[in-house]
This record gives structure tokens, C-alpha cells and sequence, in this order.
């Protein structure tokens, strides 16, 4: 009797595709010789998702090269597993300029553990191991790719699965997995006029400069001077205009030094802290606030004395690593600290209050304020306490999954976490590199570049803009779904919002799988990605892996 085959459709095959596929392709491999045919929708080069592979060369990752790979290292689908991105890089010989983008003429340095490289590079390095993922199928295993967007999707009522619809075919599955990532961005760039505002100072801003600017054909040369470089416009730029709602900048990331140092231990913000804190409220929700947020500081306030006394008395870190282990009382442990090595306040780090002042004192405060932030960058983890306490942030980002997700917190605490305290993880942990900050100096210094007071509105500031451009990650919450696929589940009752907006992510149980208007767990249909965590500033709340999404 021939053996029926099973079907699955993965639909968006960026890296959280390449992950679901890898997984299916390793579990086909060693089970039964199972027929499976692997249906994959995605309009762009499988492979790369957002990250094209044709994307300009000015926009550039802000996690570092030796930290990324498409591949599993808990769950390989075949040994030796692929390539990391680090390793793509030195096989097929990537050379950087002093910049960081690709050397044109074959000179240049190597790709580097620490270098955060063009976007570019990343979409070619996703492409190359779908196509190895493809090499690795077994047999009985067939995948097929579809360069097209699915938009209708309805439960079988003949069978388990679902009948999925393009504008050219319709096919039933047996099991489906939703792996969309970001919302791409539909800002235009052309005609923007001879003034543009741009509201945002993160990540898609620093895009949106660089678009203006080196995409304008703006050069950087090297300058004695703090940033490092000096700007010499095309005379093709507009007058930009930068501001944000609540004025506070964002921290670059810090820049990489090799060291040998074991990472720290993690001391009081643990799983086994948070399980103790359930137990003590009866197995119940946390409120983020006044349960988690106490141990996150005090957890910053230890990395920042162990990072201390590793630099300036390295004979003494391990009986001051057990004095924190044993610390009953944490303030008169802290205070003794303090006097010994130094005072460090997490609080003056965590605001997220809107900045006050005089509006007109403002573009001073911020120019201060990234030339401070850039100092600690430079000197990175390694070097700088304050660096390596903020870092804590971005550490235990696994552990704050685990405190805001399947309902840990209480509705309110998840509503001000996704708010709130998502959006300071970000601007602590997830800015822009380094090299960001110094080319947005060198534009301040140039005269194409303003810094604005914060408002909520660019019709509140003095000047009169050709074109405003909102420079921010649309949130993937299903409140601000732009996917007719999700709007056609969620009609269904096929999926619903875990909360009230801002944290209306899909919800899903803890194996993945959405979960329905009715409350049932769909068996057969899995969501992974943004859609599900709905934050548009996720940093805090991605998984930590080395996989090559970016947070």
C-alpha cells in the first residue's frame, strides 16, 4: 500500500523559516521514510527575508558578524552543520574598507568576530544556506518555493490541515507554519523635498540618514576630531531635521574586544529567583515593576562591581563574587561596595520619563550626551563597568521572555512592559553601532543635520518641512496588521491577541501553536516571529541564540 505524504507549508522563509526547515529537514533524516513535501511561500529570495541581498551597502547590521548563524547548534539537520555567517564570510573572502562596507577592490581586511557588516552581506549569507538545506534533504523529502504571498487560509472540513490561497493556486496542507517576520517599512525615499523631518532617533532613523545622505552620494573622510570622520555633502541631501517623542537617544552598542574572562555569573535576576517569586505569590503573575525590575538592578549593580574589580584588582574578583552569592542584605552590601569602588545608580540609566529642559538647550544635551555614550562604547564590555552593567539587558533577554510570556505577568504589568519597558531594553541594548553615532557628529558638524526638542508632533516645531518621515518599526501586533493572511485567520477565529494593544501579539501556547477566539489550541497551525511578541522594540524580548534574526 503506498505510503501517504505528508504535507507542510512554511510561510516566510527568512531566518525563522530557515530555522522551522532546518528542524523539519534533521527530524526527516532520522525517522521513518516518511514521503514529505515542504511547501515554502515567500515573494523574496528564500532565504534572506527582509534582509535583501540587493540593499544598499550603507545599511548595516547592528549585531555583531561572529555572533550570527542560520543553523542549530542544539538540533542540526546534518553533521557538519552549515556554515556560521562568520565562517560564509571567510569562504567567500570578504574584504572590508575602513568604513565597514565591501571593499570594491579586493583590498581590505577580513570580516572580524566584532564588525557589524552591511545588511547585504547577510541576505546573501540566508540565501546560501537555504540552498545547503536544500542539499541535505533526504530523499523522501521534496521542498518546493513559491515566489508568491498566501492570502487566504481556511480549515479543511474533508480532513485535519488547511486549504491556503495565492492569486495564482490554491493546495491543502497538512500542518502550517507562520514564520513572517517585520512589517517592511513603506517609506519613500524619492521627492522627499529640500527639508525633511524625521521623527525617530533609533535604528530605522540612523537607515533613514544614511539614505539621505551616503545615498545621495556623501562622503566620509577621516578627521582628527572626536567622531572620527568629517562629512562632505553632495550638495544632493535635503535639510534634515531630527526629533522623537520623548527626546531620549539611544546607546550604541559597545565595540567587541577578544578577552579570555569567563562571562559572569548571573546572581540574583535567575530563574530560580523568578520561580521563587511565583511560589511566594502562589504560582500567580508577577507585576514587572515591583517584583522583577528590584532584581534586574540589583543584578547591573553586581556586574557593574565584578566588572570593576576585574579591571583594577583581579586577585580580589572571586571573594567579591562570593560576598554578592552570600548577601542577605543586598543595600548595605551595595553601600560597602560603593565606598570601596565606586558609586553606580542603575536608576540614572533606566529613565523613561520624556526629557525636559529648555527646547533651545536641547541639541547641545544631545551632542554631549552621544559623545559620552560614544566614549563608553569605545572602551566596550571589556573595559567599561557602566557598559557591561547595561549589557545585563540584552544577557538575560532569555529570562525576560520568561517573565513576560504565557501570561507570567499580570494584564496591566504586561500592558506597561510592552509600553514601557520593552521600548528602555531597546534604547539600552539595541541602538545603533557605534559608527552610527559618529557619522550622525559629523552630519551635526556639517550643518545637514538638526537635532530637535522632543514632540509628539513635527506641526509643533518652528521651522515648516517639505516631508515628515516616521522612522520607526511599525508595531507587528495584530492592531497594526498590514497582512490579509493574518486578518483572514483572525475572522476565522483561527487566532486571536494574547492582549490589549500594545502587547497584542498572537497567542500562542508554549509549543508555538496559535491559539484560537474560542480558546482552543490549533494542533496543526504554529506561529513564530514579531506577530507573536508584538512589541515593535523586541530586542529584550528575543530569544537569546545565536540565529541570524536580527532583535
Amino acid at each position: 500500500m503506498a505510503v501517504q505524504t505528508q504535507t507542510v507549508a512554511i510561510i516566510g522563509m527568512g531566518s525563522r523559516g530557515l530555522s522551522i526547515l532546518e528542524q523539519l529537514i534533521g527530524m526527516s533524516r532520522h525517522a521513518d521514510q516518511q514521503p514529505l513535501q515542504i511547501e515554502v511561500f515567500d515573494p523574496q529570495p528564500p532565504g534572506s527575508g527582509l534582509h535583501s541581498a540587493q540593499q544598499p551597502d550603507y545599511l548595516m547590521l547592528n549585531t555583531m558578524a561572529g555572533q550570527l548563524s542560520a543553523f542549530s547548534s542544539a538540533f542540526p539537520a546534518c553533521e557538519p552543520a552549515g556554515w556560521t555567517f562568520l565562517q560564509w564570510c571567510g569562504a567567500q573572502d570578504v574584504r572590508l574598507d575602513e568604513r565597514g562596507h565591501v571593499s570594491t577592490n579586493g583590498l581590505g581586511r577580513p570580516v572580524a568576530f566584532g564588525d557589524f557588516v552591511p545588511r547585504a552581506l547577510l541576505g546573501r549569507y540566508l540565501q546560501h544556506s537555504y540552498r545547503f538545506l536544500l542539499q541535505q534533504c533526504p530523499a523522501h523529502v521534496q521542498v518546493r518555493h513559491y515566489a508568491e504571498r498566501v492570502i487566504k487560509c481556511r480549515s479543511r472540513s474533508d480532513a485535519p490541515g488547511f486549504r491556503l490561497r495565492s492569486l495564482t493556486r490554491e493546495m491543502n496542507v497538512d500542518a502550517l507554519f507562520l514564520t513572517v517576520g517585520h512589517a517592511s517599512s513603506a517609506t519613500e525615499l524619492q521627492d522627499v523635498g529640500a527639508t525633511v523631518a524625521i521623527e525617530g532617533l533609533g535604528l530605522t532613523a540612523m537607515d533613514t540618514l544614511a539614505s539621505l545622505t551616503q545615498g545621495r552620494g556623501g562622503r566620509y573622510v577621516r578627521d582628527a576630531g572626536f567622531a572620527g570622520w568629517r562629512y562632505l555633502p553632495s550638495g544632493r541631501e535635503p535639510r534634515v531635521f531630527m526629533y522623537s517623542r520623548s527626546g531620549l537617544p539611544f546607546h550604541a552598542r559597545p565595540h567587541w574586544y577578544p578577552t579570555r574572562h569567563a562571562a559572569l555569573p548571573r546572581l540574583f535576576f535567575t530563574a530560580v529567583a523568578i520561580g521563587d517569586l511565583r511560589k511566594q505569590n502562589g504560582g500567580g503573575q508577577l507585576d514587572f515593576q515591583a517584583d522583577v525590575l528590584p532584581l534586574i538592578k540589583d543584578e547591573m549593580r553586581a556586574v557593574f562591581y565584578q566588572t570593576k574589580v576585574r579591571l583594577d584588582a583581579p586577585r580580589q574578583l572571586e571573594a567579591v563574587q562570593r560576598t554578592l552569592r552570600e548577601a542577605v542584605a543586598r543595600p548595605a552590601l551595595f553601600a560597602r561596595l560603593a565606598e570601596q569602588w565606586g558609586e553606580f545608580d542603575p536608576e540614572q540609566w533606566l529613565t523613561t520619563q520624556r526629557w525636559t529642559g529648555e527646547a533651545g538647550t536641547y541639541g547641545q544635551w544631545f551632542v554631549e550626551w552621544i559623545k559620552r555614550d560614544l566614549a563608553l562604547s569605545r572602551l566596550g564590555t571589556a573595559h567599561s563597568p557602566i557598559r557591561q552593567a547595561l549589557e545585563v539587558w540584552r544577557d538575560c533577554r532569555d529570562l525576560l521572555r520568561l517573565v513576560a510570556d504565557r501570561n507570567g505577568l499580570t494584564e496591566s504589568s504586561t500592558l506597561a512592559f510592552y509600553d514601557t519597558w520593552a521600548g528602555l531594553g531597546n534604547r539600552l541594548v539595541g541602538g545603533p553601532q557605534k559608527e552610527r553615532h559618529e557619522d550622525l557628529l559629523a552630519l551635526i558638524d556639517a550643518g545637514v543635520v538638526t537635532v530637535l526638542a522632543p514632540m509628539s508632533d513635527a506641526q509643533q516645531a518652528d521651522s515648516r518641512f517639505d516631508s515628515v518621515m516616521a522612522a520607526r518599526v511599525a508595531p507587528s501586533g495584530l492592531s497594526g496588521n498590514r497582512s490579509a493572511l493574518l486578518d483572514d485567520l483572525r475572522e476565522q477565529g483561527l487566532i486571536r491577541a494574547a492582549h490589549a494593544w500594545p502587547a497584542d501579539g498572537i497567542d500562542t501556547d508554549e509549543s508555538g501553536r496559535a491559539i484560537g477566539s474560542d480558546g482552543w489550541v490549533q494542533q496543526r497551525l504554529w506561529v513564530l516571529g514579531p506577530a507573536v511578541r508584538a512589541a515593535p522594540s523586541t530586542t529584550i524580548t528575543s530569544q537569546r541564540r545565536t540565529r541570524a534574526a536580527e532583535p
